[in-house]
């Protein structure tokens, strides 16, 4: 997976230092979100615990970025979506930890 470059949200759109004006404008008059690289999101095979808890933080942004405020998460579910996905990270990388430890 290849990691794209650094850029900031909304910078093909409203430049470095934008305003709160042009923000407001673009996010909620033009709806537009920040655009996430399918990679992220997407893991293909068996993913690594960073890969798996990244594709699940996209999961949840975009879950929070619908135009109806009803169909977003509330704020306790991310809350709990984010403790769930760092619970099952730290899972992951201590089995891995455990499958390394055995080949040794």
């Amino acid at each position: 997976m290849e990691v794209p470059d650094y850029a900031l949200p909304y910078f093909d759109t409203v430049g470095a230092d934008p305003g709160v004006e042009d923000m407001h404008k673009v996010v909620c008059v033009d709806g537009r979100r920040p655009e996430l690289p399918q990679d992220f999101s997407l893991p293909t095979g068996p993913p690594s615990p960073s890969l798996a808890a990244l594709a699940g933080v996209c999961r949840a942004a975009t879950e929070c970025w619908y135009d109806s405020p009803a169909a977003r998460l509330a704020a306790f579910r991310v809350k709990k979506t984010l403790a769930s996905l760092q619970q099952a990270h730290l899972l992951r990388k201590a089995q891995e930890s455990d499958d390394e430890d055995k080949i040794v």
